[in-house]
């Protein structure tokens, strides 16, 4: 019980802009933390998922295939990987409106609504990330505007939907269009708050050869 409420509040302070020092082996990157002060106050992420965030993608650089993000925010996340992956196509899906509904049995409906998140727009994002030329912009409902990209082929995929309906399906489609070595980071995975995450993360690989890779609060990798 102890290890739960220490988790949510931790979740909370995190979601409401808790500062604190971060890990030495983090603040050594200059070239991240250079980064971070970019994005963090266009994204929910803690300076550690966005740290893993900058560190796979890295690690997907060489591979071949597009990259894709859903769950887009006010595109601090995206920012990340437009930096990495400068040479690639990017493809970025959200509702651009806030969260859809959500699956009350699933989903923590105190932490998770429709409409929350809704302080952004398409044309903002659009905006922020106006310099980077290789980036695409699917505004609607996953899978609903998954179409246009059917039949290509993956290297790096960020999902950061918070929720169990919308993981799943992200899972489901871009797990298959993965090539060998790609890496999927979801995040919120194990998180209270994104109850939903992690179940539609473990019901999904329960036949699959892979695991999740728990990189720290919150996070986790699955590499194809």
């Amino acid at each position: 019980m102890k290890l739960k409420l220490n988790e949510r509040a931790y979740d909370v302070l995190q979601r409401l802009g808790w500062k604190r020092k971060p890990p030495e082996f983090i603040t050594r990157h200059n070239d991240f933390m250079e980064l971070f002060d970019k994005i963090k106050s266009r994204a929910l992420l803690s300076i550690e998922r966005a740290f893993f965030l900058f560190q796979f993608s890295k690690q997907a650089l060489t591979l071949q295939g597009d990259i894709a993000e859903i769950g887009v925010y006010r595109g601090g996340g995206a920012r990340i990987l437009a930096e990495v992956f400068s040479l690639k196509q990017i493809h970025l899906f959200d509702t651009f409106e806030g969260m859809p509904e959500v699956n009350k049995q699933e989903d923590d409906p105190k932490s998770m609504w429709k409409g929350r998140y809704n302080d952004t727009s398409l044309t903002e994002v659009k905006n922020y990330l106006s310099e980077f030329k290789n980036i695409k912009f699917y505004k609607g409902i996953f899978p609903k505007t998954s179409k246009p990209v059917t039949e290509k082929k993956f290297c790096f995929v960020h999902i950061d939907t918070d929720i169990y309906e919308s993981t799943k399906a992200c899972l489901e489609f871009f797990y298959p269009r993965m090539v060998s070595g790609g890496i999927i980071v979801c995040d919120d995975y194990m998180s209270l708050e994104c109850r939903g995450v992690g179940k539609a993360v473990n019901e999904f690989l329960k036949d699959k050869k892979e695991f999740p890779i728990h990189t720290t609060y919150h996070q986790c990798a699955i590499i194809k």
